[in-house]
């Protein structure tokens, strides 16, 4: 059987009430979700209570409890702090949107990456709903699904 990855989460108010991301880490048969780290609101502490997952009162502890991979649904505003603490602790990381404010941090963050050796995702996961494809045509964006 293959070893599950070990997940943690930082800002989680907007994954969580969308239940996607939870659900599906619940779900799968490879992964599993350790440890919350957010202040969160009413909805999030009821799924966190329903599923017996752990919250933690800082990044810094959520790096320390044993996990391989961090996803980071922080806001804008933080999200590059949280993605350059995670990949400098030695986790890999899914992020929601992009990882940098403009595209020389986010280099600087793939390259602190590849020091690191761990993994860099996005998750650009409203694209692909019904608005998404409809406004492709108006932006003039290419893209490959």
């Amino acid at each position: 059987m293959r070893r599950r990855v070990r997940w943690g989460m930082i800002g989680s108010g907007g994954v969580f009430t969308r239940h996607t991301v939870v659900e599906g880490l619940l779900a799968a048969n490879h992964a599993e979700l350790v440890a919350v780290c957010d202040v969160g609101n009413e909805l999030e502490r009821a799924v966190r209570s329903e599923h017996f997952i752990r919250s933690v009162g800082s990044i810094d502890e959520l790096l320390r409890v044993g996990i391989d991979a961090v996803l980071v649904a922080s806001e804008d505003s933080v999200r590059a702090e949280h993605v350059e603490r995670a990949v400098r602790s030695g986790k890999h990381v899914l992020c929601e949107e992009s990882p940098g404010h403009d595209p020389a941090q986010t280099r600087r963050i793939i390259g602190l990456c590849h020091k690191n050796g761990v993994l860099l995702g996005s998750a650009f996961f409203l694209r692909f709903l019904p608005f998404g494809e409809t406004l492709l045509p108006f932006v003039g964006l290419l893209c490959c699904f």
